[in-house]
């Protein structure tokens, strides 16, 4: 199977799929189904008619109701967060899905929160209470992925977005395209939803002198995750640097390849099971590049797949016997 290329095709498909009224384009089932798995199947359709766009339909009907149900866990969780006084950032999730043109074409699933570890015995106590809406929500005791950043600078620009009887606080745009970036990175950007969020922020008002403020080697990375933006997706916004030539084709690859599902090892696999359970966890060069801290140049990746991959393997054979599982995807 040659990855790299149902890695453009599912970008040709997913290209300006998020604007208000995206030209239609074919595809084939394959392509779809990549779709589904990096969590854009509801934005190919907008791209597609005829039987391949009445496949998606039911997929888009389930997350217009999943965002509706989300919508009301997260009111639920801030009022009794408020009640409890607790002040609570969101990050993701419904915060970059309120940027879509349709409630649905962003799905997500979980909410993530942001709270003073002081308040964490309270906040753990309320989410057990609305542990019967099955809503999985994942705390933060610290803001991810902002090192470099201006803290003071960010708290003034945290803005607060009405939804229903609550109030949402959330990053401002630029920090939030920041944090999307970096986060998108981090995971290797094996999600095709995870680029379009980029572009979708890309085309907003922007701050662009505030936005590049921040360390030099997270300020090239975010340059090169709006570039990808710009080159796969076609997305609008100012120029940015050019790309090192084995980054478009990695994401490629990465986004062309089938789905690579795991639960995190909690015990060595048998010997059989070894090259098995390597191959699914081998890093590819994004993320290997960002986890490590790594140039964004046009030197080889592999030593820092390699370094990567070690490092994580000497994890797990540390603490193998966590039952929470250590070598995670």
């Amino acid at each position: 199977m040659n990855h790299v290329l149902h890695g453009r095709q599912l970008a040709a498909v997913l290209a300006h799929s998020w604007r208000a009224a995206p030209p239609t384009t074919s595809t084939t089932p394959d392509i779809i189904e990549l779709a589904i798995a990096g969590g854009s199947g509801a934005l190919a359709r907008r791209r597609l008619d005829g039987a391949l766009a009445a496949s998606l339909k039911d997929l888009f009907r389930h997350q217009v109701l999943e965002a509706a149900r989300f919508e009301a866990g997260l009111q639920s969780r801030l009022a009794a967060f408020r009640g409890a006084g607790i002040d609570a950032l969101l990050i993701k999730g419904w915060a970059i899905a309120r940027r879509y043109p349709q409630k649905g074409l962003r799905h997500y699933s979980d909410l993530d929160l942001v709270i003073d570890p002081a308040h964490r015995a309270r906040a753990e106590h309320i989410l057990a209470a609305h542990a019967h809406d099955r809503l999985e929500t994942d705390l933060h005791f610290s803001l991810p992925h902002v090192r470099g950043r201006d803290l003071g600078a960010l708290r003034a620009r945290l803005v607060e977005i009405p939804l229903g009887d609550v109030v949402v606080k959330t990053l401002g745009d630029e920090d939030h395209l920041w944090l999307l970036a970096q986060h998108a990175l981090a995971h290797g950007m094996t999600r095709s939803v995870w680029l379009v969020d980029l572009a979708v922020m890309l085309e907003q008002p922007l701050d662009w002198d505030y936005l590049y403020r921040g360390q030099r080697r997270e300020v090239q990375a975010l340059r090169f995750a709006l570039r990808l933006a710009q080159v796969v997706l076609g997305a609008d916004g100012p120029a940015q640097a050019e790309l090192p030539p084995w980054l478009e084709p990695a994401l490629m690859a990465q986004w062309g390849e089938p789905f690579r599902s795991y639960a995190p090892l909690t015990r060595m696999p048998s010997l059989g099971r070894i090259l098995v359970d390597a191959r699914r966890r081998w890093p590819n060069p994004i993320r290997a590049t960002a986890n490590l801290g790594g140039p964004w140049n046009a030197w080889p990746r592999l030593p820092l797949q390699l370094l990567d991959f070690g490092a994580r393997l000497a994890r797990f054979a540390k603490a193998h016997d966590d039952p929470r599982g250590i070598w995670a995807k």
